[in-house]
């Protein structure tokens, strides 16, 4: 596992990925089709003759990682940076853009003469944006933020604009696929080219490609050996820390209506994979205490009160990255139900479980995360509340609750709360 997302600022050093080792992936594959995907880019977006790339031999610098179940890099070609996922170029940047200057000396040599507009920069953004989405009309519903131009020393204009265009609708229920970010994009004002751009709205994405990229790129490395859990940091749970446990779990599910399941019980624990965690000041009162079952079942607990909790069955708990495609299988079938209805229901299902919080659960708002699509019945859900929604950009923003549903009946498989408050203690 590596610790580094490529993007079109460098690494992102605080993102986890998995870099591919040489038996994973075939780099020259990954560079012949980046090289494609590069050459069409650059005459959607009418880039000057000397950035486009002549032939594979200019590329260089290529990195390759595995994330969000699909291979995904980063490469340079003439001065330029390109990050591409999910079978498209979703990142672009000159070497040299006054976006990722690090040297405030350095601020004169970017001054210049405007020869277009702000007006007229924008509508070079929009135009470039459209011409590389895959559906139409993609900035409709969106509110652009600009910023610039910047003030050099002596009142020399440094002409780049920065654009963001954001979503209006992306808590609409009937809409669950919009981000809240559309796009980015810095415009060079003083040549009228673009310097820079991210593209974040599924507009942007061309799934089929994505999969074809994974099919000719990738393959997928054996499990690895857990490595055991070291007993000094992380105590087995005696048998009466489990019963307690366990009857946290069967309460608070019983209280919200999760279908028991009847292999996550004591006689099915994973002694092996159950754990306190580091408790060296001698007291279990903050502790939280995870016990695993054999079939792959999670329940956590922390200060007597449900914290997570993962049945057998559930699709997107336990190494799912590591299951093979015909695992994946018995995730799919019929979708009877939508995961607004689920997530609606759940909400109704806290409010009257516990009337005490009905103010908090009123503030709560469902965003699909993941699955709920073509081939996964199972979806997951988180809930932010308003105030977190408010704040705009969520990136980092950790959700107040996640909850899984099968699609096929609504049924809850997972739960996950990170604001305990939304409850309170249960057991």
């Amino acid at each position: 596992m590596g610790s580094r997302r490529f993007t079109s600022n460098g690494f992102d050093d605080s993102f986890p990925v998995q870099y591919l080792t040489y038996d994973m992936v075939s780099t020259n594959q990954f560079v012949e089709i980046a090289f494609a995907m590069v050459t069409n880019f650059t005459q959607q977006v009418d880039m000057p003759k000397e950035w486009v790339p002549k032939s594979v031999s200019d590329v260089s610098h290529p990195q390759v990682f595995y994330a969000s179940k699909m291979v995904q890099g980063g490469l340079q070609c003439r001065g330029c940076v390109y990050y591409i996922g999910f079978g498209v170029v979703q990142g672009f940047r000159l070497l040299d853009s006054f976006g990722i200057l690090q040297d405030p000396a350095l601020i004169d040599s970017y001054a210049a003469d405007a020869v277009i507009s702000s007006n007229q920069a924008v509508a070079l953004a929009s135009k470039m944006l459209e011409r590389i989405a895959k559906v139409p009309n993609v900035l409709s519903g969106t509110f652009l933020k600009v910023t610039g131009p910047t003030t050099a020393n002596y009142g020399k204009i440094v002409p780049y604009y920065f654009m963001t265009w954001y979503r209006t609708n992306h808590l609409d229920p009937q809409h669950p696929e919009l981000s809240p970010t559309v796009a980015d994009v810095e415009i060079d004002a003083g040549k009228a080219i673009v310097a820079s751009l991210n593209v974040y709205d599924i507009g942007f994405r061309d799934d089929e490609m994505g999969k074809e990229i994974n099919r000719r790129v990738y393959t997928a490395e054996p499990l690895p050996q857990r490595p055991p859990i070291n007993r000094k940091l992380m105590p087995m749970p005696t048998s009466d820390d489990a019963r307690v446990v366990l009857k946290t779990m069967q309460d608070f599910c019983g209280k919200i209506g999760i279908k028991p399941d009847p292999d996550m019980d004591e006689s099915h624990i994973n002694w092996d994979r159950s754990f306190w965690n580091d408790v060296a000041d001698g007291t279990k009162t903050n502790m939280w205490c995870q016990i695993v079952f054999k079939n792959g079942g999670t329940c956590i607990t922390k200060a007597g009160q449900p914290l997570t909790f993962a049945r057998g069955d559930a699709c997107f708990a336990g190494d799912r990255e590591q299951r093979s495609e015909e695992e994946w299988k018995r995730f799919g079938g019929t979708q009877n139900k939508t995961w607004e209805e689920c997530a609606a229901s759940f909400l109704a299902t806290l409010k009257k479980a516990f009337p005490r919080k009905a103010a908090l659960v009123d503030q709560l708002r469902g965003e699909k995360y993941i699955g709920g699509t073509e081939e996964l019945r199972y979806c997951s859900v988180i809930f932010r509340t308003l105030k977190q929604w408010e704040m705009g950009d969520l990136n980092g923003v950790v959700p107040a609750m996640l909850v899984e549903f099968d699609l096929a009946d609504g049924s809850i498989k997972a739960y996950r709360f990170t604001d305990l408050s939304i409850i309170g203690k249960v057991y």
